[in-house]
């Protein structure tokens, strides 16, 4: 035996190897295994297809409310089944395919459009379709800041020389008072985690003097002052005892009311640095409760 003849033998065998696997050439199967290994291969293939034809019959019913609900949105210009040629998803296959740069013209956006939101989780889909308010909301509460307060300011003017606060207090301060009052509260959320939340709030307030453009905080001649009269760290959810309960410690006072109009509160403290409890469910109400301090010098 040559070279020549070993490489063509060698070669055949490989062939008839790949052919028919050595497994099945030592057991031959009979025409009824073949025809169950059919069936079995069928059986599986139909279960496979059924399972497939589930979830596709679930994903059209959720597109379908989907378009739906886009279609009675007052935003109808840019439907699934009709798109204008000014829609922003025309647009948007024009700057795919380079039909147009980059610099289109605005388009209006409100807060009731929808947009979908899938979610894929392993093989399950969901499709859920939300507004441009909801993800505003979801992105505020995301960030944990808030702002919250009271200004007042105006113009006014008087017959002889600069304009003069008269009857403060009385009825109508709005009108009379010639000076711009704040009263403003930054909170920033910086801890929430398994239903425990903390915040840092600080609340700064003041007056600032409507008569002069050079008029500096720190100089008794005029009217700007400002102070911080809240500066504390509130929490929730870490007292057992009352979960719902926000505990505070720092420079803070219980809740006061007031009439904004008359400038009159029924309930006020003169307080520095404390420790309280507020919103504490018992029974049919709300319990609040603080240990403040308010030094004197004698």
């Amino acid at each position: 035996m040559n070279i020549k003849t070993l490489n063509v033998s060698l070669l055949s065998f490989s062939i008839i190897t790949a052919l028919f696997p050595l497994n099945a050439m030592a057991t031959k199967l009979t025409i009824e295994q073949r025809l169950e290994l059919l069936e079995n291969e069928l059986s599986q293939n139909k279960q496979e297809l059924k399972a497939t034809q589930n979830e596709l019959g679930v994903y059209k019913s959720r597109l379908s409310t989907l378009q739906k609900s886009i279609t009675e949105n007052k935003y109808k210009s840019a439907s699934l089944a009709e798109i204008s040629a000014t829609s922003p998803v025309a647009d948007n296959i024009k700057n795919e395919n380079g039909e147009q740069n980059s610099f289109t013209a605005a388009h209006t956006i409100n807060g009731s459009q929808q947009v979908a939101v899938i979610e894929s989780k392993g093989d399950k889909t969901t499709i859920e379709s939300v507004t441009l308010k909801d993800i505003s909301k979801y992105i505020k509460d995301d960030i944990g800041f808030s702002y919250q307060g009271y200004f007042r300011s105006g113009w006014g003017t008087g017959n002889h020389g600069s304009p003069q606060t008269y009857a403060a207090g009385s009825l109508g301060r709005f009108g009379n008072e010639m000076s711009g009052w704040f009263d403003l509260t930054l909170n920033q959320r910086v801890y929430n985690q398994d239903g425990k939340t903390a915040n840092a709030v600080v609340t700064y307030d003041g007056n600032v003097g409507e008569q002069y453009n050079d008029a500096w905080f720190g100089d008794s001649a005029n009217e700007n002052i400002m102070q911080f009269s809240d500066i504390y760290l509130t929490t929730r959810g870490f007292l057992p005892f009352a979960p719902e309960a926000d505990f505070w410690v720092g420079k803070h006072k219980l809740p006061q009311y007031e009439i904004q109009m008359l400038d009159w509160k029924t309930l006020t403290t003169d307080v520095a640095a404390g420790v309280g409890i507020e919103n504490w469910a018992l029974g049919v109400g709300l319990f609040d409760m603080s240990l403040s301090r308010d030094d004197v010098d004698v």
